[in-house]
């Protein structure tokens, strides 16, 4: 339904007010496409997972994202997921950020920025305008791959892996 900027699920994009579990058929099967009209989903409070999707269609308002202007999200989770082709960010977490399994690819904005603690395992984040940014507490990096992102005409000078400002960063 064309319309952004609200959140009673009226229009635009998925608002997300409580506890959910978006389930998929996997990333190849089930889609969730924003079309270009708005962002794709917007977690507005409560825990939420994500899993078995892809994400992807979304404006500037990104694939997945989280604001506080409700209650907080406690927890966000994407996990055996795509998110992917978005012009905006990927996935922009006010909440704790789980990825798992989960490729975060050819987004128009950064591909992860993460506000608070994000756990990043099992997953590849490429091809997007920066890989990793963000002020948060704690980033942990466990078997994944974090590459060609900032690559392109469309992003002289920007670029890197993980764009770190404070806080600890843990990758193994």
């Amino acid at each position: 339904i064309p319309g952004r900027d609200e959140d009673a699920a009226a229009t635009g994009d998925l608002d997300v007010i409580g506890d959910v579990e978006l389930v998929g058929a996997g990333a190849s099967a089930s889609i969730l496409d924003g079309g270009g009209l708005d962002g794709v989903i917007e977690v507005l409070g409560g825990d939420v997972t994500i899993r078995g999707l892809t994400v992807r269609g979304g404006d500037e308002g990104g694939g997945i994202s989280s604001d506080c202007s409700g209650d907080c999200p406690t927890g966000i989770r994407v996990l055996d997921s795509a998110v992917r082709d978005n012009d905006g960010v990927g996935i922009f977490a006010v909440a704790e950020l789980m990825v798992a399994g989960t490729t975060v690819a050819d987004n128009g904005g950064v591909g992860i920025v993460p506000l608070r603690v994000l756990s990043l395992a099992d997953s590849t984040v490429s091809g997007n305008l920066r890989g990793i940014g963000g002020c948060c507490t704690f980033i942990e990096v466990v078997r994944s791959m974090i590459r060609d992102n900032g690559l392109g005409p469309s992003a002289p000078g920007c670029g890197g892996g993980i764009s770190h400002a404070s806080g600890g960063l843990q990758l193994t």
